[in-house]
């Protein structure tokens, strides 16, 4: 609240789009994830779906990077 003077809409809207950019940016790397647990031989039930991490879609730097290597390393 103190960034936003008080201003409790304010910080709502805020607090909104900043939590849909974090879940959207972990949506995005969930296939990475996916990949990266078959590479260390974590297994889980069948129909399990996707994982993701909260604190990984907070790192926008990071996704940026990730962004910009999919095509190089073929992580499409």
């Amino acid at each position: 609240m103190a960034p936003h003077q008080g201003n409790l809409f304010r910080a709502l809207l805020i607090g909104v789009v900043i939590m849909g950019l974090i879940l959207f940016i972990g949506t995005d790397l969930a296939p990475l994830f996916r990949e990266s647990r078959k590479m260390v031989g974590l297994t889980f039930p069948e129909g399990y779906g996707e994982v993701f991490s909260l604190g990984s879609g907070s790192q926008v730097v990071p996704w940026l990077l990730v962004k910009v290597i999919r095509p190089f390393y073929g992580l499409d």
